[in-house]
């Protein structure tokens, strides 16, 4: 397992890779590290680490950035090792295995190391649990970890400082302010050695990313990137194993071999739009909507569930024509074809996977991506139902389309528009699968405004909000009954809770805090 973290590292780009072991396991290990050097660390005789401070910091002085933890035990002596390191180390650390289950004991008979030294144990501290793991070191309880794996996370990484790598079916990794869902990996990885690997590739892309971080200040958090970069390429390479080995025979050593090969891919697709197929169409936005929501927060999960919401469709200038409205006044209701553009910077296309997990079940359901309206899909294009209520005049757009029951945030680009046709578009005795079943379950929440909230806002945007926070905003796996919310609307940043009677399960209500003019 170890040579094999060591060849993911050198297969993820790593220039010089360095496995530091005891030195008496060095005779069995250096056969098998053909690209990598061998660092011998101070041990008993049997194999065992003893702490020795000189020798860590002659390896630490050399790295970029440093996975621990991996098969190493956990003892007295890993413990002294990874407090050294949190106290002393200023690359990045990536702690996995038993430097988590040394950290938990740390942190354990000291919990004070975490809450007033949130981030400064090191520059960069990467933590990679699975869920038992993440159990021990948060105080949770495998069940809530279970139904709430992001809100924990991002909790715990608040609370730490640390980037947290929840390993799952669905892996989180997130710095507590920004959340990637990785949804790359098949059943064949469920053993021993598939997190060295992920440690291996993490250790080799932070150390790259290390170096860019100087003249990289704009990008934001580039290692937390760097850390959902990871496990992406490690979920896509174990696909590809599995899909020549089988789910059976393959071997974690076998995700490592088709890294070459998950990360060729990867950089192909980013390629595509340079080299596009001749059947491949290219079509670029007609108009843009402007309404109250810079950001996708509050937003309902469905057109016409909220047709208080209203927004103006302004066409690009090549389409200000008036002639193309010509006879859409007769229609009460357009489809709008749409495009996600949150989180596809620079035109990049999204990678798809065939199966995402609906936040309407909570997160912990895969259905198929062509049963969903996620925004994961081989083409970000999206449609929606709005109505019409009325064409304007505009002194500087010309003509423009006031719309009403939107589900799109501010500057969200329009490829098209058609009218809605009740005779053929509602369709009687249509089902509505498991999104019908959800939302029947929905119920409208009181909202409280007992600070008088409300009167800050221009009069014809309270409603709408009321509206907003009845159909209940937060992400379904959200249970903190103390968490507070901000939702940007109308130029304001709304701060609101949830509130329950003490013998009810559910949120029954919100409570509006504060309302700031952004």
């Amino acid at each position: 397992n170890m040579a094999e973290n060591a060849m993911a590292a050198v297969r993820s780009g790593c220039g010089v890779c360095t496995l530091a072991a005891p030195k008496s396991l060095g005779s069995a290990i250096r056969p098998m590290l053909l690209e990598s050097t061998f660092f011998p660390l101070p041990d008993d005789g049997g194999g065992n680490f003893v702490f020795r401070e000189e020798e860590l910091k002659e390896l630490t002085a050399r790295c970029k950035a440093l996975a621990c933890g991996m098969g190493i035990g956990n003892s007295v002596e890993t413990r002294r090792l990874i407090l050294w390191l949190l106290q002393n180390y200023e690359g990045t650390l990536i702690l996995d295995a038993d430097g988590l289950n040394a950290l938990a004991d740390i942190v354990r008979e000291d919990e004070s190391l975490v809450k007033e030294n949130a981030g400064g144990f090191s520059r960069c501290l990467i933590l990679t649990p699975h869920l038992a793991e993440f159990s021990r070191l948060s105080g949770h309880s495998l069940s809530e970890i279970e139904k709430r794996p992001a809100e924990l996370s991002e909790e715990y990484a608040k609370k730490s400082g640390a980037i947290v790598l929840l390993k799952g079916a669905v892996t989180y990794v997130t710095d507590g302010k920004e959340t990637y869902e990785i949804e790359r990996g098949c059943p064949g990885m469920a053993s021993g050695g598939s997190g060295d690997v992920l440690s291996g590739i993490m250790a080799a892309i932070c150390g790259i990313q290390e170096k860019q971080n100087s003249i990289d200040h704009a990008k934001g958090n580039t290692l937390l990137r760097a850390a959902a970069a990871a496990a992406y390429i490690n979920g896509m390479a174990g696909e590809l194993a599995e899909k020549e080995l089988g789910a059976i025979s393959m071997a974690a050593g076998d995700t490592a071999s088709h890294i070459p090969e998950a990360v060729r891919l990867i950089t192909e697709e980013k390629r595509e739009d340079e080299n596009a197929p001749k059947d491949m169409v290219s079509i670029k936005p007609i108009a843009y909507l402007r309404c109250d929501f810079p950001k996708k927060f509050g937003l309902p999960r469905q057109a016409g569930l909220i047709p208080e919401i209203e927004g103006k469709i302004v066409f690009e200038p090549e389409y200000r024509d008036r002639n193309a409205l010509r006879g859409l006044e007769g229609y009460s209701h357009i489809w709008l074809i749409w495009g996600f553009s949150e989180g596809f910077a620079s035109g990049a296309r999204p990678s798809w996977h065939p199966t995402v997990r609906p936040p309407m079940l909570g997160g912990n359901t895969a259905m198929g991506v062509f049963a969903t309206r996620s925004p994961k899909r081989p083409n970000p294009l999206a449609l929606s139902a709005v109505a019409i209520k009325s064409i304007e005049e505009d002194p500087t757009n010309g003509l423009v389309l006031l719309v009403s029951g939107a589900d799109l945030m501010d500057g969200t680009p329009i490829y098209d528009i058609k009218p809605y046709l009740p005779y053929a578009d509602s369709i009687e005795g249509a089902r509505g699968g498991f999104a019908e079943g959800a939302h029947k379950k929905e119920s409208r929440l009181k909202v409280h405004d007992n600070n008088n909230v409300l009167v800050k806002l221009p009069e014809d945007k309270r409603l709408t909000l009321i509206s907003i926070l009845e159909k209940d905003p937060r992400p379904r796996y959200h249970r903190d009954p103390e968490r507070v919310y901000g939702l940007s609307f109308a130029g304001f940043n709304i701060r609101f809770k949830m509130s329950k009677k003490p013998e009810e399960e559910d949120f029954d209500s919100v409570e509006i805090i504060s309302a700031e003019e952004i």
